[in-house]
């Protein structure tokens, strides 16, 4: 044959006998027809390890995507409380504007205003401070 060699291999030739402990055996045969045997268990075997293997994977992709989930919750809770400490501090230095100005005017009144009217402007003052506040 022009172009090609031939290669001997022993995959199909008999194995030589062996002595293992008093018995001639022959080698690879015994495992052969083992394998061949219990093949359909060998299948089944190979076929719950990769599930498994899979399952293992998808755990892990679900544990990194529960991390951050929880490390973005975090991050908005701390928004949300740096928010409403911002709100809170603002209403509480609203009402001390607002106690500052009443105290002024029951100290320092001439009774020239009554109380409606001085309630009146302490909303609009108020309310300005509020629209100052959101257009920040």
């Amino acid at each position: 044959m022009k172009g090609f060699e031939v290669i001997e291999n022993n995959r199909n030739s008999l194995q030589p006998e062996v002595v293992q402990g008093g018995d001639i055996v022959k080698s690879g045969r015994k495992l052969v027809d083992a394998a061949a045997d219990n093949f359909e268990n060998i299948l089944k075997l190979a076929s719950d390890i990769a599930s498994i293997q899979k399952m293992k994977t998808q755990n892990e992709c679900a544990i990194s995507q529960m991390k951050e989930t929880r490390e973005m919750l975090l991050s908005e809770a701390k928004c949300y409380a740096i928010k409403k400490e911002a709100d809170t501090r603002s209403v509480v230095e609203r009402m001390e504007v607002i106690r500052s100005m009443m105290n002024d005017f029951y100290k320092y009144s001439s009774q020239n205003m009554t109380g409606e009217v001085f309630c009146q402007i302490i909303t609009e003052i108020v309310n300005q401070m509020g629209k100052l506040e959101n257009d920040k």
